[in-house]
């Protein structure tokens, strides 16, 4: 339902049934189709300009993607995230997402999807100002698409070759999607404008516009209005152009810029019913939770109070006194235990808080060194998925226990950004075992960060192209979690030591937590250094918990 009404352009029918069907169906979705979901999300804001949420919902589907091992879903995502680069005039980083799905499209021998990546890769290297290559993926594009014979993609490799603009709206009317039909338009206007048949062109331009505006889509609205605006300066007619091209100024701001988006957007019915609707979910929940909660207290008060009165009635004066005495040294330790137990949930929290500056340092460094050099766009793009990965961090370290899934979530991202930070200088991955629903089992979050971090910095570091696994699995009732490098490997003690000097402020940090949980739960937890010829690898123990 959700992309019947997206095809509609009813935007905000979409955006509900997405909501309906992550949340309030009656069987939940796999991993695959939670990301299916979240592409489709990521379209919907899009649509509307918004790129920052695009990109957050778009990293969840890549996460879900990966850990499903679904290739065509990996591929579907990359493709959504290279647009969201290109929008925001990203060429490169762009060009880079598409490059890597189409690698991934051949692998499956998806001719569909190959056709549609090497048509976009040729867009981003026509925008890069590299017309050559970009016309060799064209051409490339146009052969697939006359292979397999589908208008839909000939519409396309018509349009991106800018000729043959007949065929192109020929083919776009055969496939018979509005959008994609009123976006050859645009093109086509805009080709007759540059070739000098103005009031042609414009006509075309003119049907686009109202089309955008009727289903709110900001970027066509944008296009539309720059090529009206160019029109009219071929016709001389400077006032009118100069109108135009302010409108699709503050409509460029508005979609470029982050802060901006989101204040427009606030405003926008689609997404305030959207929130609305979100945020009223989350109040009931509350109120049902604090209902249920007040009535197992009260319930517990007034056991507690009968059970007293027996006592009282059956016992004599001595006994009452004696009763009395009881309770009160019952209730001092029940104080005393709630005391530790709430002291001990404030030291895992402190003892979180403790790990961001290790993320925060090293990201902050690197963006700043993308600034100082102009590289703007790998500067955005580090500082979008920091600030993601920020974002998990920060809801994470405030819980006791998090899904596998998102403490894996916040691995890879960090993971990601260390990559980054050596120019590729490592491959990375993370297997979890059949079995395991990372999605229903339960951790202590940031537990298995200090030792990535160890492995990129003692191992990884000083070799090039070395790999980082994390593996996880089930034995003997509990999770083990191994991180295994091929580095230059490192002297290492057999027992660690929390004030060795070969050991990190984060592992030690990491050998407290496990302590406390020890402690607590009673149980064997801890991590150990395994022999290997290569590199380095350690084996840490946690608790199998299962429940959302």
């Amino acid at each position: 339902m959700a992309r019947v009404a997206y095809h509609r352009s009813d935007m905000l029918s979409a955006l509900l049934h997405c909501d309906s069907a992550l949340n309030h169906g009656s069987i939940r979705p796999d991993r695959v189709q939670e990301a299916s979901i979240a592409v489709l999300q990521s379209r919907i804001f899009a649509w509307t300009g918004d790129f920052d949420a695009a990109s957050t919902v778009l990293g969840r589907a890549l996460a879900l993607s990966t850990i499903a091992q679904d290739t065509a879903g990996m591929a579907e995502s990359l493709e959504q995230l290279g647009w969201a680069h290109y929008r925001q005039d990203q060429f490169l980083l762009a060009k880079e997402q598409w490059s890597r799905s189409l690698e991934l499209r051949r692998s499956i021998k998806d001719l569909f999807g190959v056709t549609n990546n090497l048509r976009w890769v040729g867009i981003a290297l026509m925008d890069s100002h590299d017309p050559v290559e970009g016309a060799l993926y064209y051409d490339s594009a146009l052969y697939m698409a006359r292979v397999l014979k589908d208008p839909y993609l000939l519409s396309c490799a018509h349009d991106n070759m800018g000729i043959h603009m007949d065929s192109a709206l020929y083919y776009a009317r055969i496939h018979g999607d509005a959008a994609h039909l009123h976006r050859i338009m645009y093109t086509t206007g805009q080709v007759l404008i540059r070739r000098g048949k103005v009031e042609e062109g414009m006509a075309y331009c003119d049907t686009v516009l109202a089309y955008a505006r009727q289903t709110r889509n900001a970027v066509l609205e944008r296009d539309a209005l720059m090529d009206l605006g160019y029109g009219y300066r071929a016709k001389g007619m400077w006032k009118q152009a100069l109108m135009l091209n302010d409108k699709a100024y503050g409509i460029n701001l508005r979609v470029i810029n982050p802060p901006a988006t989101k204040d427009v957007l606030a405003k926008q019915s689609v997404l305030n019913e959207f929130r609305r609707r979100q945020i009223g979910d989350s109040l009931r929940y509350v109120r049902e939770l604090e209902q249920v909660e007040g009535e197992r207290a009260l319930a517990s008060l007034r056991a507690e109070r009968n059970s007293i009165l027996a006592w009282a009635i059956g016992l004599a004066a001595l006994a009452v006194i004696g009763g009395a005495t009881g309770y009160q040294r019952n209730k001092l330790r029940h104080r005393k235990l709630r005391h530790e137990r709430d002291k001990a949930r404030s030291e895992l929290r402190a003892l979180c808080a403790q790990m961001n500056p290790h993320f925060i340092f090293n990201a902050l460094a690197s963006i700043n060194d993308y600034v100082l050099e102009n590289e703007s766009e790998l500067a955005s793009s580090f500082l979008t998925r920091f600030a993601r990965l920020m974002r998990l961090v920060l809801e994470n370290s405030r819980k006791e226990r998090v899904s596998l899934a998102k403490d894996l979530e916040a691995l890879q991202l960090y993971m990601e950004l260390e990559c980054l930070r050596s120019n590729n200088g490592f491959t990375h991955s993370i297997d979890v075992a059949a079995g395991i629903d990372p999605l229903q089992i339960m951790v202590p979050p940031l537990m298995i960060q200090p030792f990535v971090e160890n492995a990129i910095r003692h191992g990884l570091a000083k070799k090039q192209k070395g790999h980082l696994r994390v593996s996880v699995k089930k034995r003997s009732g509990q999770l083990i979690v191994t991180v295994e490098d091929d580095g230059v490997g490192m002297k290492r003690p057999t027992v660690p030591q929390i004030g060795d000097e070969q050991t990190s402020l984060g592992t030690a940090i990491t050998a407290e937590r496990l302590a406390m949980l020890n402690e607590k739960l009673g149980m064997p937890l801890g991590f150990r250094y395994l022999d290997v010829p290569v590199g380095v690898c350690v084996e840490v123990t946690l608790p199998l918990t299962e429940g959302r």
